[in-house]
């Protein structure tokens, strides 16, 4: 299989070096040095045209800024196979407070926590906790 692989950091170099090794045609995305030793780099951040370029059978997303910004919901739109959560989905790990308020309104245990505005609001929710 043509397998995209986007990202450019640690984990797209360990996606890409096992994928590799399972004999997949690798390509990274913007990719690293890493991704360079067990496949061909694309040096580019428009994902979609790169999978096209490639006639990619599947694409796998590794951090968390192309999941946020749709990247697997522009792929979807086109039906192009990728591998990864959408925009909506992926904003529980992009974000802490969106992440709390989706478990306290579906009733997932979860510690307590503040949605603060300024330092002085900080201050006076701090002594509010032990």
């Amino acid at each position: 299989m043509r397998i995209l692989v986007i990202g450019s950091g640690g984990r797209e170099h360990a996606i890409a070096w096992r994928l590799s090794r399972e004999g997949h045609k690798v390509y990274g995305a913007p990719g690293n040095p890493g991704v360079a030793q067990v496949g061909e780099i694309l040096a580019t951040t428009d994902y979609l045209a790169a999978a096209e370029s490639i006639d990619a059978d599947l694409s796998v997303v590794g951090p968390e800024g192309p999941l946020v910004a749709g990247v697997v919901d522009q792929f979807r739109s086109h039906d192009q196979p990728i591998v990864g959560p959408s925009r909506e989905v992926a904003r529980l790990e992009a974000s802490k407070m969106y992440a709390k308020e989706f478990m306290q309104r579906h009733g997932i245990p979860t510690a307590r926590f503040v949605r603060i505005e300024s330092d002085e609001a900080a201050v006076r929710a701090l002594a509010k906790f032990d």
